[in-house]
């Protein structure tokens, strides 16, 4: 909707549409999540995480006290 008028698209996946998030999950599934576990946790010290939803993601490390 642009200036209170309706278009209709004919391609692409729509800004806020169901479909989008669940099409990020299984892209980035297969991107960001293994390249986390293959590249980033093993170079990382200690508990390692990525907090993710659907296009938005979090690296986060947990440092041990002693």
């Amino acid at each position: 909707m642009e200036e209170e008028k309706y278009y209709h698209s004919e391609s692409g996946t729509p800004q806020g549409g169901v479909i989008s998030p669940v099409l990020s999950n299984i892209f980035l599934h297969n991107v960001l999540d293994d390249w986390f576990v293959k590249e980033v946790q093993p170079r990382m010290k200690g508990r390692s995480f990525i907090i993710r939803f659907a296009d938005d993601c979090v690296p986060r490390r947990q440092t041990l006290l002693q």
